[in-house]
C-alpha cells in the first residue's frame, strides 16, 4: 500500500508540472491554490460542482477580431479507488488572462484594430443626385455626387484621401478626404460628370460600378447604377421637316439599334412648332429665318431636356440644320452649372452633316428668283460668308464636327458648286469658316440622312467611352472660298415658270465656250422631262447619254432634294442652246413650278459685295459688281433687282462703270450703284450682266449679295 501511494504523489506532480508548461506556452500562468492533497486510500467518485465555472476571455493578436474563450481547469482530484492511468488532472487552479506583447513600432499596421467588443471600421459608397437623392439609374453627361461614408468604431483615427475609379478604368475619376475620429464616422463627397458612362469602346454599357478605395487602410465600398445615353437630337435643312430622319428614328432605325434615343426637330412632341425651313410645292410661302428657326429649336431641346432628364444633348444636323443649330449654339443655348465644377454647355457637341458654312452657290438660283425665302437667301455664300460668319462665330466650347460629301469630283458631272461636292455643298465650304474637324465620304447630299455609311461616321463621335473625354475642341479654321474663286462654277442663266399640262415649254440659253456647262432643272413637282438641243442641233436626251463621252446625266428622284434631271456637257459649243421642258403624262391637272438655270466654268467671272452688308434702314449701300475676264468691256451692262424678305420686288436700278456711282474707274470693269433700304429687314440683291467676249460670243452672268438692314 506505501508504494502505491508513493506511485500516485509522483504522478500527480508530474500532471502539474505538465498543466505549468502548458499554460505557458498559452501566454498565461498558473498558480496553485494549494498543495496537492493526500488521496485516500479509496478514491470516491468525483464530485460535481454546484455552480459551473467560468470560461475566461483571451485576446487575440491584432490582426484578429474574433476573442477565443478557454475553460479553467478542473476542480477535483483523484480517490485512492482509482487505478493509475485513469488519475485526472491535479489540484484546482485559477486561470488568470495575460494579453500579448505589443507590437514593435515596425510591425504595427495601419488598419486601426478594434478591441474585442468593436467592429471594424468600415466604408460604404453611394451615387446622389445634385439635390442629395439616391440614384439607381444616371444618364450620360449629367452631373451628380460619389459620395463616400467611413463609420470608425475604432480607438484609433482614421485619415486617408478616397479615389473613385469606375469599373476597371485604373485612372480614378474623383477623391475626397475622409478623416474621422475614434467612435465616429464621417463622409466626403465629390461633383462629377457621368461623360460618356453609356460607352466603352463604342460598345453600349449598360451599368457602371464605382469603387472607393482608401488605399493606406486596405478599405473598399462599391455602388452600381444603371446608365442611359444622353438624348440625340436631329436637326433638318432646307425643304424638309422631321421626316428627312426617319432612319435614325424609326423603331427599326440606325439610333435605336445602338440603344440611343432621337429626336427630330418638327416630329410633333412636346407641343413644340415645327420650324418652317420651307415646302417644296410652295415655293413662293416665305420661310422662318435662321435666327426664328433657332429659337424653335432651342424651345425643342428645352422640352427634350425636361422629359428625358438630360442635362446635356447631342446635336445632329443636315444642310442648312448646321447653321440653325451654329445660331442655337452661339445665341440662345444655356450652360450648365454644376457645384465644383466649371460651366458647361447644353450641347456636348454638334455634328453637322453637308452644312454649307461657307455658303452655297447652288442657292443663288431660288434667292435670285425670290423663292423660298428667306430661306435660300441665307444659304447663299454673299449670306453666310459676310453676315452670318461675323457673327455668328463663337462655339462655345461646343466641339463642332463635319460630314462633308465628296461623290462628284470632276466637272463633267452635274454641280452647281466647286468640286469636290455632294451636288448642293462643296467640301471646301462645309470645311471652312469655322473651326471644325472634318471628314468626307461619297453620299450626295439628298441622300445623307438616310445613309448608313454616314451614320456609322457620326456614331463613331456620339459613342464615345469616359476615355474620350473631355472632347479635343478644334483650333484650326481653314479659310472660306473667296466670291468669285476660279473653282467654282458661274451662273450663266436662270430661267423659271409654271407648267401647263400637254404643253411644252421651249427655252433659249447662249453658251460660250467653255471647260464645261451643267443645265440644272429644279422642278419640286418632279413630273417634267427636259431635253437639250446643242448649238449644232444635236439633241442630249437621257436615252443618248451613254453613246456621249462628254455628257454626263444626273436624275435624282429623292424628295428630299428639287434637283430632278440635269446634264453636263465638257467642252461645249458656243452658240444658242435649246432646252425643251415635257410635262409627263401624270402631272398634277393645275400644272408645276419649274426653273432652268445654266452653270458654266469659264474665266470670265462675275463677282459683287454690298458696302456694309450690314447697314442701318435709311443709310446708303453702295452696291458694287466687279467683271474680271475677257470680255470687251463697251457692251456689258449690269443691272439689279431687290427683293425683300418676302420675295417681293421692291427696287430695280442700273450699275454703272463711270466712276461717278461708287465704283473706281470709269472702264475699268467696276459697276456700282448707292442703294438705301427704306426699312429694317433682308434684301435680296440679283444682279446680272450681259455682253459680249472678246471672241464675239455672247455672255450672262448672275449673282447675288445679301444686305441686313436693322
Amino acid at each position: 500500500m506505501r508504494r502505491l501511494f508513493r506511485r500516485v504523489i509522483i504522478m500527480s506532480t508530474i500532471a502539474v508540472i505538465v498543466a505549468t508548461l502548458t499554460a505557458c506556452a498559452a501566454g498565461l500562468y498558473i498558480t496553485p491554490l494549494s498543495s496537492p492533497p493526500t488521496p485516500t486510500p479509496t478514491p470516491q467518485p468525483t464530485a460535481q460542482p454546484t455552480t459551473p465555472p467560468e470560461h475566461t476571455t483571451i485576446p487575440q493578436p491584432k490582426d484578429t477580431a474574433t476573442p477565443t474563450t478557454v475553460p479553467p481547469a478542473p476542480t477535483s482530484s483523484p480517490t485512492p479507488q482509482e487505478t493509475p492511468t485513469a488519475t485526472p488532472p491535479p489540484t484546482p487552479t485559477e486561470v488568470r488572462a495575460t494579453p500579448s506583447p505589443e507590437p514593435s513600432p515596425t510591425e504595427e499596421a495601419l488598419t486601426p484594430t478594434p478591441t474585442p467588443t468593436q467592429a471594424p471600421p468600415q466604408l460604404t459608397a453611394a451615387v446622389q443626385s445634385l439635390a442629395g437623392e439616391t440614384l439607381n439609374r444616371v444618364i450620360d453627361g449629367n452631373g451628380l455626387l460619389l459620395v463616400a461614408r467611413l463609420d470608425n468604431p475604432t480607438s484609433t483615427p482614421i485619415e486617408d484621401t478616397v479615389r473613385f475609379t469606375l469599373d476597371s478604368i485604373a485612372e480614378p475619376i474623383a477623391t475626397c478626404h475622409l478623416q474621422a475620429s475614434p467612435s465616429s464616422t464621417d463622409t466626403c463627397s465629390v461633383t462629377v460628370a457621368a461623360d460618356g458612362w453609356a460607352w466603352q469602346d463604342h460598345q453600349r454599357v449598360q451599368q457602371r460600378t464605382i469603387l472607393a478605395t482608401l488605399e493606406q487602410y486596405q478599405l473598399t465600398a462599391s455602388v452600381s447604377v444603371a446608365v442611359q445615353p444622353k438624348p440625340v437630337v436631329l436637326v433638318h435643312g432646307v425643304n424638309s421637316g422631321a421626316w428627312a430622319w426617319e432612319a435614325w428614328t424609326s423603331a427599326n432605325g440606325f439610333l435605336p439599334a445602338h440603344g440611343l434615343q432621337g429626336f427630330a426637330v418638327g416630329d410633333g412632341q412636346f407641343g413644340i412648332e415645327p420650324m418652317n425651313t420651307g415646302n417644296f410645292s410652295q415655293p413662293r410661302q416665305p420661310t422662318n429665318t435662321i435666327a426664328e428657326n433657332a429659337a424653335i429649336l432651342a424651345r425643342y431641346v428645352e422640352a427634350v431636356r425636361q422629359a428625358t432628364g438630360a442635362e446635356r444633348v447631342d446635336l445632329v444636323s443636315h444642310s442648312m440644320g448646321g447653321l440653325i443649330s451654329r445660331h442655337y449654339i452661339a445665341i440662345l443655348m444655356p450652360m450648365v452649372k454644376h457645384p465644383g465644377l466649371p460651366p458647361v454647355p447644353a450641347v456636348n457637341q454638334l455634328y453637322m452633316i453637308g452644312t454649307p458654312n461657307a455658303g452655297s452657290t447652288c442657292a443663288i438660283v431660288p434667292a435670285a428668283l425670290g423663292l423660298y425665302v428667306p430661306a435660300s437667301t441665307q444659304v447663299t455664300p454673299s449670306y453666310v460668308r459676310y453676315i452670318f460668319n461675323r457673327e455668328i462665330n463663337d462655339p462655345r466650347n461646343v466641339p463642332f464636327f463635319v460630314l462633308a460629301g465628296d461623290p462628284i469630283r470632276n466637272y463633267t458631272a452635274l454641280i452647281c458648286t466647286a468640286v469636290p461636292t455632294d451636288v448642293y455643298v462643296s467640301v471646301a465650304s462645309a470645311a471652312s469658316a469655322i473651326p471644325v474637324i472634318a471628314t468626307t465620304r461619297p453620299v450626295v447630299h439628298g441622300k445623307q440622312t438616310q445613309s448608313a455609311e454616314v451614320f456609322d461616321v457620326v456614331f463613331q463621335s456620339l459613342s464615345r467611352g469616359p476615355d474620350e473625354y473631355p472632347i479635343a475642341l478644334p483650333t484650326e479654321t481653314v479659310p472660306q472660298p473667296k466670291e468669285g474663286d476660279s473653282d467654282s462654277p458661274q451662273i450663266a442663266a436662270i430661267q423659271s415658270g409654271s407648267l401647263t399640262p400637254g404643253k411644252r415649254v421651249s427655252l433659249s440659253i447662249e453658251v460660250e465656250q467653255a471647260p464645261a456647262v451643267s443645265f440644272v432643272l429644279y422642278a419640286p413637282a418632279q413630273d417634267v422631262d427636259m431635253v437639250i438641243t446643242s448649238s449644232r442641233g444635236r439633241d442630249i436626251r437621257p436615252d443618248t447619254v451613254p453613246k456621249l463621252p462628254d455628257v454626263t446625266l444626273h436624275k435624282d428622284g429623292d424628295p428630299g432634294t428639287t434637283v430632278t434631271q440635269g446634264f453636263a456637257i465638257k467642252n461645249p459649243e458656243p452658240g444658242t442652246w435649246k432646252v425643251i421642258l415635257t410635262p409627263k403624262a401624270g402631272m398634277q391637272k393645275g400644272g408645276g413650278f419649274w426653273t432652268v438655270a445654266a452653270f458654266v466654268w469659264s474665266d470670265l467671272r462675275l463677282t459683287a459685295e454690298a458696302q456694309p452688308a450690314v447697314t442701318k434702314a435709311g443709310e446708303d449701300v453702295v452696291l458694287r459688281a466687279a467683271l474680271t475676264g475677257p470680255s470687251d468691256g463697251t457692251s456689258t451692262k449690269v443691272s439689279a433687282v431687290i427683293r425683300d424678305a418676302k420675295g417681293s420686288v421692291v427696287g430695280e436700278l442700273p450699275l454703272w462703270d463711270d466712276g461717278a456711282h461708287g465704283d473706281e474707274e470709269a472702264g475699268d470693269g467696276v459697276f456700282a450703284a448707292p442703294w438705301t433700304p427704306q426699312a429694317p429687314g433682308l434684301y435680296t440683291v440679283a444682279l446680272t450682266a450681259v455682253g459680249h467676249r472678246t471672241d464675239g460670243n455672247a455672255f450672262q452672268r448672275v449673282t447675288v449679295i445679301v444686305v441686313e438692314a436693322n
